[in-house]
């Protein structure tokens, strides 16, 4: 019995890799802990408060050096939140080759490789902070090991996505 050819990537049997794919991905600290910062009421007006803790600012320093690491990503919209990163992110097709027949799809094994490289490098940073700069010890895993990674197929949906990352009212 011969083997069957393997299918073409999704993205590929659609044509779609004429359009840069965009995605909205989804990061969570280890046990969804406050681990990136805290959100206190502003002394003044009583109005939510974000602010970063030094492991959010690590999270958000490395996450604006992916693009440069990752030639092919560009970020498009980032959030910062107690528990984790959310972002939008866009594979430039410009940069990619379709995958031919039978090839993986470039486009997760792209983002697997540029989280795994963020969750490592924030990880050493604070570790390197922890020693340096007295930062206070995170017990355990800083991220949780998966992360979550939604194609955003239509205008719509990308547009929904965009939604999210608006300033909100206090």
């Amino acid at each position: 019995m011969e083997p069957s050819p393997r299918e073409p990537p999704p993205r590929a049997s659609q044509g779609l890799y004429a359009v840069p794919a965009r995605y909205h991905l989804t990061l969570h600290s280890e046990g969804r802990g406050c681990r990136l910062g805290s959100v206190s009421p502003h002394a003044d007006s009583g109005a939510r408060r974000f602010r970063l803790s030094p492991f959010g600012r690590v999270a958000r320093h490395y996450w604006f050096q992916v693009p440069q690491k990752f030639l092919a990503l560009r970020v498009l919209a980032t959030e910062i939140r107690p528990t984790g990163l959310e972002a939008l992110v866009e594979v430039r097709t410009e940069v990619l080759r379709p995958p031919a027949c039978g090839a993986i799809d470039p486009d997760p094994a792209l983002l697997r490789e540029a989280v795994r490289w963020f969750k490592a490098v924030t990880t050493a940073a604070y570790a390197r902070g922890m020693q340096t700069r007295g930062w206070a010890a995170l017990s355990g895993l800083v991220w949780e090991r998966s992360y979550e990674r939604l194609l955003l197929r239509t205008p719509q949906a990308l547009s929904a996505a965009i939604d999210r990352f608006a300033p909100r009212p206090p």
